[in-house]
Parts: C-alpha cells; structure tokens; sequence
C-alpha cells in the first residue's frame, strides 16, 4: 500500500530534465527505434553494471530466439515500487516522470558501457529492479498490489573513504549520530560534513544504511547533511577526490581536499570496481563485537563475511513485475519477455551459452544464491541459517579468488560423504 505521493519535487525535476535535454536529445537514438524484442526497466543505479552486463549479451546472442533489447532509466531505486503503483496514473507513473526524464540506456553486443537513448512521452515500464524489498521506500508499507518480487544475487552497501585516510572502521552507532545530528555530533574526523557525499532518499543504498543506523521511521529515509551526488557513479568520484565537489541547490562547492574528512557510501558493486581509488569502512553494527569487512580482510574478494553472514550491510537484488495472478509465480508474469529475464535470474529459465550468468553475477562482485549460507525475509532483517539447493560456493571461491580448498571433480563419486556432490568441477555439499 502506498502511504504517500511520489514527492511533488520529483516531477517538477522531471519536467526542468526535459527542458534542459531536449536540444541534446534530439540527435540521440530513440528507444523506441531500436531492433528486435524491447522491454523497459526502471530502478536504482547500483544494478546497472549488472544489467549492463546481461543486456549487452542479449541484444545479439548466438541463438537469435533469445535476442532482447534492455532499456534500462535509473532515477533512483523507490522508483521500481512507483512504476506499478496503481494508485497513480499512467502519467505519473511513466518513465519519463522520474528525475531522469526523457533520459534511458541500452546496450549493444559485447559493449558493457550503456548507449544513451531518448524514450518516448508516457513510455511505461516492463520491469523494475532494487537492492530493497519496497516496503523499505518511504513512500510505501507493502509492495503494490498485482506485482511479483523476484530475488537475485546479493549485493553490499559499502561506506568508502580515499584511500590515503587513515580510518579503518565505523560503526551503526556512529552512523546514528551523524545521520542525526551531523556536524554536532563532533565524531573525529568527519566533522566537516562537507565532505559527506549522500544520495536521496530514493536511494537504496542510502535507504538502508539510514535502516542499519535506526533511523529509517524517524527520517523516511532522508539525511539533512551532506553533499547528495545523485548516482553511485558521482559518489565514488567525489569521494576517490577526497571530498571535492561541485555546487547544487542544496550544498556549496568543496574545491579544497580533505582526506580524513572524506567519506561516502555506494554499492558494493561500485566499490570494487573503483578498489584503486578507494577503500572500503569495515562496519560494527549494533550488538557486534567487532567491526567487518565484506571479505576476510581488506584486500581480499572472497565475501565470506557476506555469505556467513558476519558483514551485515547486504540485501538481494529485487526485480519486480505486474503478475495476474497474487503470488510470486514467474508463470503469472504478465510480458513474456520480461518473464524469460527474470526465469534467468531465478533459474526457472536455462539461460543460453552465451550469458553464464553465475560467472556474471560473480564477476561483477555480487554473490549468487548458490553460495550464500545465510538468508533473510526483510532488508537488514534477522538472519537464518540457509542452504541452496545446488551449492556452488566452491566455484565462487574459485572465480572469485583464483583458489578454493575444495576437491575437484568429474562427477559425485569422486567426492566424499562430506561434500557428496559434484557442481561445476567442485565437490559441494549440497
């Protein structure tokens, strides 16, 4: 149930995007125009390399019955939940209404950077994806009704420094205090909250790190410090320059670098394919001993603290779409396109030799079901223990890190009774 419009900020963003991209956007592809099967998606930023990395797949594979033409806009994750929201009107709920406009992108074969395309007045979504259950967007207590939630891999939130600072570690108290009170909170060294990069309130990973500090209820997701970089791409930026920034409504310009000053938040995603410009916080959220990384240690990329887990900052991927029935079946999916992606994603669907989609999901830093040992109900929710039923946590580590100390296979009896079963070269337990 939806417990709020869209906020009237959104759409007045909306139209000002239009006027100032129009002239741009005349000489850009129209979405519309492009080849083959199209669907149109909405969300957050965090997902697009993933989608980036399908997409640019599927626009030309081997086997031409599985070409699909993804059109992806990213205003800010809460829009995945606005796309289906009945309660609005076709109007309101157009892509084109979000803070992005006319603005979307697609993919071409074998090219992982997305192609500007402009989209269409009124074009609505066929899918929507988020790295939250929509019941964490402020504007809504439960999904809308009529849409399926189907869970993907598992992502982080990661809060980033330069790489030249000298902290280690932060924790869901001192998040508490400088989502509330900012400046005042006087927690050396990020006094100056100038160099605080944020996102909005529609943004996933802002939304749940203001959930790990406690804060969600009181603040519907808003933080009233700092500098909003609008995109997980702009975060890193900002951050990987310690600090300096242009100016916005909102925050003055910050021309002057402040290592120790510095600091953000993105996807975990984002992060690691910016590991050489920064450096990612070890989190001690409230109850923990001790503060941990995402992975063993800082260097490493095996995400065991994750998969177990120990780093509490993670929650699955989401991809939403209007069903006709009122469960989660991926047969009630309404477009039969979109219900082949998501069967992909589930493994409800074999996808084709040319989208190994385990080592996409791997590859771009996420974690498959397969190899998590631990599994919630809600974001940031209490944890249970879990086993998939085929396990692949071996091939993770294995492509992750270049090494496991599993066994190697050829089929099950060359397994023990400990690890009984042979997937993908690896002898699993399950």
């Amino acid at each position: 149930m939806r417990i709020g419009s869209p906020p009237a900020a959104y759409a007045l963003l909306a139209v000002f995007g239009v006027i100032a991209c129009a002239s741009q956007a005349s000489a850009q592809q129209l979405c519309s125009e492009l080849t083959g099967n199209k669907i149109y998606g909405v969300g957050g930023s965090a997902q697009t390399p993933l989608i980036g990395q399908i997409a640019s797949r599927l626009r030309a594979p081997a086997n031409p019955d599985d070409q699909l033409t993804i059109i992806y806009a990213q205003p800010g994750a809460c829009y995945a939940a606005v796309a289906f929201d009945t309660e609005l009107s076709d109007a309101e709920r157009a892509l084109t209404a979000t803070p992005t406009g006319i603005n979307a992108l697609y993919w071409n074969q074998g090219n992982n950077s997305g192609q500007p395309c402009t989209l269409d007045a009124g074009q609505l979504a066929d899918f929507s994806s988020m790295q939250t259950y929509a019941e964490t967007c402020p504007d809504y207590d439960e999904k809308p009704a009529g849409v399926g939630d189907f869970k993907g891999p598992v992502g982080t939130v990661n809060i980033i420094v330069p790489t030249d600072s000298s902290q280690s570690s932060i924790s869901a108290e001192a998040l508490y205090y400088l989502f509330k009170f900012g400046p005042d909170a006087d927690i050396e060294p990020w006094t100056n909250l100038d160099y605080f990069t944020r996102r909005s309130r529609t943004s996933a990973v802002q939304l749940l790190l203001v959930k790990a500090a406690g804060l969600l209820e009181e603040t519907s997701g808003d933080i009233q410090f700092g500098w909003d970089a609008g995109t997980n791409g702009a975060s890193v930026a900002a951050v990987a320059a310690s600090g300096v920034h242009a100016m916005t409504t909102t925050a003055a310009a910050v021309t002057v670098p402040n290592t120790e000053a510095t600091w953000g938040f993105v996807s975990g995603e984002n992060y690691e394919q910016n590991r050489l410009t920064l450096r990612t916080l070890a989190y001690q959220h409230t109850d923990q001993e001790c503060a941990y990384w995402p992975d063993s240690s800082e260097s490493a990329s095996d995400k065991i603290n994750v998969r177990i887990g120990r780093y509490f900052l993670w929650s699955s991927l989401h991809l939403y779409a209007p069903v006709s029935g009122t469960a989660n079946d991926l047969d009630d999916v309404e477009n039969e396109d979109v219900r082949r992606l998501i069967g992909y994603f589930t493994g409800e669907v074999a996808v084709p030799a040319d989208l190994p989609l385990t080592d996409i999901f791997i590859d771009n830093f996420n974690v498959p079901d397969c190899a998590m040992q631990v599994s919630r109900d809600e974001d940031l929710g209490a944890l249970s223990s879990y086993q998939p039923e085929e396990s692949c946590t071996c091939y993770f580590e294995d492509r992750a890190t270049g090494r496991t100390d599993c066994e190697s296979c050829e089929e099950d009896t060359d397994c023990p009774s400990s690890s009984p079963k042979c997937r993908r070269g690896f002898c699993e337990v399950q």
